[in-house]
């Protein structure tokens, strides 16, 4: 009987908070909205804004955008003070996709193959193709192969008809409807009319987190073996195998969904400070922006009484290549989906973006592992030879990313190895980046 009390004191307890909760969200939007003095962020200025952390301009769903030629590799200066860093490889070799269609190809594909329904060319900005997850999916597979030392091949991108070079996404969309037959919950299609495709008028994936794990397809798999996998939407049959990813690796999971809670309790910095080691020790991340679609404009509104979460999804797929530190404050960098451009058309659209941490929904990494083989060559001489996870050779800075713990080792370069001098017990400490394990660890072993 008394269980049966306190069962329902605490159901009406659960509803009354439920009930003042939902009435301070409803006084918080109807009184205490912050006004927003904003303007649409379609073009990047002649030099790179960072505007204040907690400006209203953030919670538009867009991020800030930068010029691109005012970008570099590695770390620069701001004008008017801060610092910037951004990833190897980005602008000089990593290749730009465009998501965004043309008339002139839209109608090269339904004479070609007759998709039912027939694709749509639609002339506004952000209208193009939905596969920002699978095509930032794919520049995050690009980045991998170039940190590891592979040429990109050319393709024609069936969504544009342009040629690219990289992985193709398409493969990484056909591998995903072909999931999400099998396992609807984590591969999930959104198949309501309104949200479909704009041009191919197919249900649009949703889940980065799936698409995730279709980048680690090729652990565990036979490297030579081509797979082959239909086109969703297209009579055309797609070839790879789990070379083509150059993932070896499950995902690390930075964060998901955890942005409502870090916020309220103002523990931002704590993701904040796990996503730039991540960029430092694993590289280019996979990052889920926060939905664009609710009436609100944004999954964030900033009112008087703090910050309101309004939904719990990622809208839109990025690669983060870098991050922005100035006034104490982090504002990440990450390539858009929409080709080289810096402002939106109906063809391209701003290529890079900056965000706070507060921005995003989820964030993957993909750690690169090191294989190290250690060759005792006498009681006191060691060849160590260090290869990436496609057998090529790994060079290490001596005294920086090969270290021991005792100072009377002689550590010393010959070719690929390294050949270490030591009489007593060694611990040698590899720490390379974007080399580090799976949670984030040094190599380190010991020489008896």
């Amino acid at each position: 009987m008394i269980n049966k009390k306190i069962k329902k004191y605490l159901l009406e307890l659960i509803i009354f908070l439920a009930i003042i909760i939902t009435g301070i969200l409803a006084i918080s939007f109807a009184f205490f909205r912050v006004d927003t003095d904003y303007s649409e962020l379609d073009a990047a200025p002649d030099k790179i804004i960072v505007p204040d952390y907690n400006s209203d301009i953030w919670f538009k769903g867009q991020g800030y955008p930068i010029k691109y030629q005012l970008l570099k590799e590695g770390w620069t200066d701001l004008e008017g003070g801060g610092e910037i860093f951004i990833l190897p490889n980005v602008l000089t070799k990593l290749p730009y996709k465009n998501l965004e269609e043309s008339e002139e190809w839209v109608k090269s594909v339904n004479s070609s193959f007759n998709p039912n329904p027939l694709w749509s060319y639609d002339s506004r900005r952000r209208k193009g193709n939905y596969r920002c997850m699978s095509q930032a999916a794919s520049t995050i597979s690009d980045w991998h192969a170039l940190l590891l030392g592979n040429e990109l091949r050319n393709y024609k991108s069936i969504y544009t008809g342009q040629t690219e070079r990289g992985l193709n996404y398409k493969i990484l969309d056909s591998i995903y409807y072909q999931r999400a037959k099998q396992d609807p919950k984590n591969y999930k299609l959104n198949t309501r009319k309104l949200m479909q495709d704009p041009v191919s008028h197919t249900p649009v994936p949703f889940s980065l987190s799936g698409y995730a794990q279709i980048l680690s397809v090729g652990m565990g798999e036979d490297s030579d073996q081509f797979k082959k996998i239909p086109d969703y939407n297209l009579l055309i049959i797609y070839s790879y195998s789990s070379d083509d990813f150059h993932i070896y690796s499950n995902p690390i999971t930075l964060f998901k969904n955890k942005a409502f809670w870090e916020i309220i309790f103002k523990k931002e910095p704590k993701l904040t400070q796990k996503t730039k080691e991540a960029l430092h020790k694993h590289g280019i991340l996979y990052g889920g922006i926060k939905a664009r679609f609710s009436m609100l404009n944004g999954n964030l509104k900033k009112t008087k009484l703090g910050f309101i979460p309004l939904s719990f999804f990622s809208g839109h797929g990025v690669s983060i290549v870098g991050y922005i530190e100035k006034s104490g404050h982090t504002y990440f960098v990450f390539r858009e989906t929409f080709g080289l451009a810096n402002e939106e058309t109906e063809k391209s659209g701003v290529a890079y973006r900056m965000f706070p941490i507060y921005g995003f929904n989820e964030i993957y990494a993909f750690s690169q592992p090191l294989d190290i083989n250690v060759n005792k060559l006498s009681p006191t001489e060691f060849s160590v030879v260090v290869h990436n996870a496609e057998g090529k050779n790994v060079d290490l800075q001596i005294g920086k990313e090969i270290t021991s713990d005792n100072a009377n080792a002689k550590i010393s370069a010959l070719g690929d190895e390294y050949l270490i001098s030591t009489k007593d017990r060694t611990k040698l400490t590899i720490s390379k980046d974007y080399f580090y394990t799976q949670d984030g660890m040094s190599y380190s072993f010991d020489l008896n």
